[in-house]
C-alpha cells in the first residue's frame, strides 16, 4: 500500500483533522468510555487516522495531536491572567411579589399592567 503524504499546510487541513477528531469521538466505542465518567489520556490516533483518511498513519496523526495540545498548553498559560469571573450578582433582583405579578401576567399576557421597572424582564 502507497503512503500517501499529506501537506498539512493545506487550507482546510486543520478544521478535517478537528472533524476526524470529533468523528473518533462519537463513535459508539468512545462514546461508552465518555459516558462511564472517563477521559482518555491521549485521543484515538488510530479511529482519527481512520476518519481522516487521505492514507494518514496513525504516527502522522499522533504527530499533529501533539502539535496541538502544545499549542493549548500555550493557550492554557496566556489566559490564566486574562480572564475574569462573571459577576456573581450581575441580573437584577426580582422580589417575590414581583415574581407573582409576572407570573400571573404571564398567564393572562398583560404585559401593560405591570410597573415599568417589571416591565424590564420582558
Amino acid at each position: 500500500m502507497e503512503t500517501k503524504t499529506i501537506n498539512w499546510k493545506e487550507e482546510g487541513i486543520d478544521r478535517r483533522l478537528l472533524a476526524a477528531v470529533y468523528a473518533a469521538m462519537d463513535d459508539a466505542k468512545a462514546q461508552a468510555v465518555y459516558s462511564a465518567g472517563a477521559l482518555p489520556e491521549s485521543p484515538n490516533v488510530k479511529q482519527i487516522a481512520k476518519y481522516f483518511a487521505r492514507g494518514a498513519t496513525e504516527s502522522a496523526i499522533d504527530n499533529q495531536i501533539k502539535k496541538i495540545k502544545a499549542e493549548a498548553e500555550k493557550l492554557k498559560e496566556e489566559s490564566v491572567d486574562d480572564v475574569e469571573p462573571p459577576a456573581e450578582d450581575s441580573a437584577p433582583k426580582k422580589s417575590k411579589k414581583a415574581n407573582q405579578k409576572i407570573a400571573a401576567v404571564v398567564k393572562s399576557e398583560e404585559v401593560g399592567e405591570l410597573e415599568e421597572d417589571e416591565q424590564a424582564f420582558f
